[in-house]
């Protein structure tokens, strides 16, 4: 008898996420742009009670937290070394939404932004987070109305400055089941441009970066995709500003860079587990050439070419489009990419050129002369966007 007592209150003790329906009334707007539903109780049930509730992220991946991009779990905390990874949940709750967030003090400026997304909407405010506040929960979501919620958490730094990682999330009410996924699916592997670099112009730097203002993020929305990116600043097939190309990251979950500046550091990957390639894009967008420069003509561009598309058809199949971007910046691989796509199939084999206007905003118009501000990665995201709607649909 001691024994199925004990059982039972076990099984009562044991977490269990809760069958949430979305909202359904009407958005209304909170503090800070934030979006809560508007919910009025059923006068013939008791007010609901909203306890708090605290969940570690890195414990919860299977029935509660998606993730968003290539993430791993180490030391029971979920990393998130790429831009425009993140995670995603919904809760019954109400009032406040915190995060507890870690930043490596070991990395060259160890500081990240987030972009917090509620009920689809997205917040007016980015979260910062330095190695001084490291460890410590954020409040994401304040003055909710009681409801169910939906919550994207996404960062918008690249490995190449720091390193963050998510520990806790408590909210008052209940945690719901695990989103589904999105219908598609999109990977993108690129450089600076890629990741929202300097979209807020000036100086290149932390705070001027924002991945979710970089093409790739806002194509992904305006498809309402799912999105996986690779890459950083100056990477390129060939070439680095640093020490490393693209084959040296793209078998990852992840990527980490010393605590030195540009080839000064050291490519840090021992400890970052391999990614399994398991969900298959509906697309792979690739946009790297501009820091390869002349080695673009050379035929080492030509082999690591060749050696990423082997790869991706190995991994995903003939049938997925892989599009290469060019267009958008100067540099010889504009001439040179097409030719040899053609080589290996062309459009026969999946395999697309994508020329986007271009897109590098001036030093006389605020720019820094190599990369697009919010508009001009606005304009990127909508050509690609509409080229991949006809793509897709064929």
């Amino acid at each position: 008898m001691k024994r199925i007592l004990y059982v039972a209150l076990s099984m009562l003790m044991m977490f269990s996420a809760i069958s949430c329906q979305g909202p359904s009334a009407e958005p209304v707007t909170t503090t800070a742009g934030q979006t809560a539903v508007a919910t009025t109780p059923a006068t013939t049930q008791a007010p609901k009670e909203y306890n708090y509730q605290t969940l570690k992220v890195s414990e919860h991946l299977d029935d509660v937290f998606r993730t968003l991009g290539r993430t791993y779990v180490k030391e029971d905390r979920l990393y998130l070394d790429f831009s425009n990874t993140g995670i995603h949940f919904v809760a019954d709750c109400k009032d406040v939404v915190s995060v507890q967030i870690f930043v490596n003090p070991a990395r060259v400026v160890a500081a990240n932004y987030f972009s917090i997304y509620i009920d689809g909407e997205l917040s007016s405010t980015r979260l910062y987070v330095d190695k001084t506040l490291s460890g410590q929960s954020f409040v994401i979501a304040r003055g909710l109305e009681p409801g169910v919620h939906e919550f994207r958490l996404v960062n918008q730094t690249q490995f190449i400055w720091t390193q963050a990682s998510l520990g806790e999330i408590t909210i008052q009410g209940e945690f719901c089941e695990k989103p589904a996924e999105r219908e598609l699916f999109l990977e993108f592997y690129g450089d600076s441009i890629s990741n929202g670099a300097n979209v807020y112009m000036g100086e290149t730097s932390v705070h001027t970066t924002d991945s979710t203002k970089s093409y790739a993020w806002l194509t992904a929305e305006a498809l309402n995709a799912d999105m996986s990116g690779v890459g950083c600043s100056a990477i390129g097939l060939t070439c680095n500003n640093r020490n490393f190309i693209m084959k040296d990251i793209l078998h990852h979950c992840g990527a980490q860079y010393s605590s030195g500046a540009d080839k000064n550091g050291v490519l840090l990957m021992e400890d970052i587990p391999l990614y399994d390639f398991a969900r298959i894009p509906d697309a792979v967008i690739i946009a790297l050439g501009t820091n390869d420069g002349g080695n673009a003509e050379k035929t080492v561009f030509k082999t690591e070419l060749t050696n990423l598309v082997n790869h991706l058809r190995e991994k995903y199949g003939k049938d997925v489009p892989i599009v290469y971007l060019t267009g958008y910046s100067s540099g010889a691989y504009n001439s040179v990419v097409p030719t040899l796509l053609n080589g290996l199939g062309g459009e026969d084999a999946n395999l697309y050129v994508c020329k986007l206007s271009y897109a590098s905003v001036a030093k006389a118009d605020g720019g820094d002369g190599t990369h697009p501000n919010v508009a001009t990665s606005e304009v990127m995201a909508a050509e690609l966007t509409a080229f991949l709607k006809d793509l897709l649909n064929k």
